[in-house]
């Protein structure tokens, strides 16, 4: 299991194999703790939760009966990640809490900063920046004091990605210097997270050189060592550094290069993000096929690996990319499918926010209960202040979004050269009986909709409209021009096939230009004595 556990990092697949095929043969019970501890982290990584969480947890419960704590607290700090990575950030913040008090009554002082260091990384998953950084800076001198050098590296890492994620870029730069300065023992990797993290700050800044010098000296050292996953994560930081310096061609290489890695380690969630660049990137390309296609698949496994994140910002794309086709209908599909996982993740993160204030109360209560009473009252405040200016933005993002809806509507029944309803809004009209209407029925055809208009009344607004056409001066726009309009008109009553009315029409103006043109012929397909009519005109002569 020695071979399952060192490789779960770097090719988590390789580890589920080993720990599988360690399985059927081992019969100690420590060993088959140790290979659902290893199982259930490599299947973690490859996205695969559920089956994760029931390998963690079998290995939690035999360690018990074995009288491992080291073997529980283990499985603790796994089991605190794979919720974390799972999104239940408020059960990873209970288990590494668990993990911290097991640890020191272990006197493992290691293991103690190690949790608080994942503590910290919870904070910031919720997005709770004070914590964040008073976890780090309380992990950074403790693992400093007990010269544990792999921590102190470690902590600084983390600390460089709450800076970046807190758009403090010269910081998280700083941090992640101070990483590389750090002498690092046993992890070989920490050196190329740190440079990893310095590029990506260094993008923050917009220094795309200096970045990419970064991300390329991590990639080798990611290499070196095999971790094809991390390998994966850096082509994708490449790709957007070659896409900001405008090389789209070298950008969907990465992209894709980093794509493949994640199917071959069977990454899913990374396989989502892979899959979205790529898509954003083609559509820039304005393959616009190639887009929607990649765009669906980064869909798919966002839903698939549960991140509502890349789901959210999936959707959104393709209501983008739908639009930009001019494919309205599957444009507003997606928009929808874009609000309603906004709204889910909006409404968890507050969850979130006040289950992770709870918790801080019954941790301290015990030593603290009045000063925490106090910073519970007043965090209870900030949290209905956020959460009133929050539902004005949402507000404002509904009152934004109906109007675009009313425009993507709008437009769907609007012709583009005239301006007039098109033919899906005129289909429409015929089946609710709208007001009267004038709509482009297609090329040179035109349509006119009036309800309760005879035949005389038809015949008069005909000549009119001929009349109108006939004497306008168009000798004035171009010497020698001369237009004429043919029509043709039905009426029908209101219990008349629209196709039966419209074909009428139709038949009328092919006789009003047979006849010679310039002229009107009025079809009665029947029921013509009740008071309500529909009547169509048609043109296919404006020249």
């Amino acid at each position: 299991m020695a071979e399952a556990w060192a490789c779960r990092r770097s090719d988590s697949k390789r580890t589920v194999d080993l720990a599988r095929a360690a399985r059927q043969v081992i019969e100690e019970l420590a060993d088959l703790a140790q290979a659902a501890l290893c199982l259930g982290y490599g299947l973690m990584r490859l996205g695969e939760y559920a089956s994760a969480l029931g390998e963690v947890q079998q290995a939690l419960e035999l360690f018990g009966e074995l009288g491992d704590q080291d073997g529980q607290r283990k499985s603790l700090n796994v089991l605190g990640i794979l919720q974390c990575e799972g999104g239940d950030l408020i059960a990873s913040l209970k288990t590494f809490i668990q993990t911290r008090q097991l640890s020191a009554a272990l006197g493992n002082v290691q293991g103690e900063i190690e949790a608080l260091n994942n503590i910290g990384i919870v904070y910031n998953s919720m997005g709770d920046s004070t914590n964040t950084l008073e976890c780090y800076l309380t992990t950074l001198p403790l693992s400093q004091q007990h010269g544990l050098r792999d921590v102190e590296c470690q902590t600084l890492i983390n600390l460089s990605v709450a800076y970046h994620d807190l758009g403090r870029y010269s910081e998280a730069l700083a941090a992640a210097q101070s990483s590389l300065e750090v002498e690092a023992g046993s992890e070989p990797t920490l050196r190329a997270l740190a440079l990893h993290n310095a590029g990506r700050a260094h993008f923050g800044m917009q220094a795309y050189s200096l970045a990419q010098t970064c991300h390329q000296e991590a990639l080798a050292m990611f290499t070196a060592v095999g971790d094809q996953a991390a390998c994966a994560e850096v082509y994708v930081e490449l790709g957007r550094v070659a896409q900001q310096q405008l090389d789209l061609t070298g950008a969907q290489a990465l992209y894709e290069h980093s794509l493949a890695l994640r199917q071959k380690v069977g990454e899913v969630r990374g396989q989502a993000e892979s899959w979205l660049r790529l898509g954003e990137l083609l559509g820039r390309l304005r393959q616009t096929d190639a887009a929607l296609n990649a765009l669906h698949e980064a869909r798919t496994f966002a839903a698939q690996s549960q991140a509502r994140t890349e789901l959210c910002a999936a959707d959104l794309a393709l209501c983008q990319m739908y639009r930009q086709a001019g494919q309205h209908r599957e444009a507003l599909h997606h928009l929808e499918q874009h609000l309603q996982t906004k709204e889910v993740l909006f409404n968890d993160a507050s969850d979130q926010r006040l289950q992770r204030l709870r918790l801080e109360f019954d941790v301290e209560q015990a030593g603290h209960e009045r000063d925490l009473a106090e910073r519970l009252s007043a965090d209870l405040q900030q949290l209905n202040l956020e959460l009133e200016r929050t539902n004005n933005k949402l507000e404002a993002a509904h009152q934004q979004t109906s109007l675009l809806l009313a425009q993507v509507e709008h437009q769907a029944n609007e012709d583009a050269l005239t301006g007039l309803a098109n033919r899906r809004a005129f289909d429409a009209a015929t089946e609710r009986l709208q007001n009267d209407l004038l709509a482009r029925y297609g090329g040179e055809e035109f349509v006119i909709l009036m309800q309760g208009a005879d035949a005389a009344t038809t015949q008069a607004v005909c000549e009119r409209l001929r009349r109108s056409i006939e004497d306008y001066p168009w000798a004035a726009v171009r010497t020698g021009l001369r237009v004429t309009l043919s029509l043709g008109a039905a009426t029908a009553h209101l219990d008349g096939s629209p196709e039966g009315l419209i074909q009428a029409a139709d038949e009328a103006l092919y006789e009003a230009k047979h006849a010679g043109r310039n002229r009107i012929r009025l079809h009665s397909p029947g029921n013509t004595e009740r008071r309500l009519y529909r009547q169509s005109i048609k043109n296919k002569d404006l020249g």
